[in-house]
C-alpha cells in the first residue's frame, strides 16, 4: 500500500451502501428461530427422561388403576 492508495480508501469507504432490508429480516428471523430451536431441544432432553420413566411406571401397573389414584397411597 502507497501513500497514493490512502485517498483511494478513503473515497471507498465513504461509499454510501445501501441497506438490504430483506437481507437484515431474514438474518433476524433465522436468528430467532436457532434461539427458538436451541431452547425447544433442550426441553425436549430434559423432559424426555421424566417420559420414559413414567412410561415404565405405567406399564408396571396395568392392573387397571389409574395413576393418581387414592389406592395407590
Amino acid at each position: 500500500m502507497t501513500a497514493g492508495d490512502i485517498p483511494r480508501l478513503v473515497a471507498l469507504l465513504r461509499q454510501s451502501t445501501e441497506v438490504d432490508m430483506d437481507l437484515i429480516a431474514a438474518e433476524s428471523t433465522f436468528n430467532a428461530m436457532e434461539a427458538f430451536y436451541k431452547v425447544a431441544m433442550k426441553l425436549y432432553i430434559d423432559n424426555m427422561p421424566n417420559l420414559v420413566v413414567r412410561a415404565i411406571i405405567a406399564s408396571r401397573h396395568s392392573d387397571g388403576r389409574q395413576p393418581g389414584s387414592a389406592d395407590l397411597l
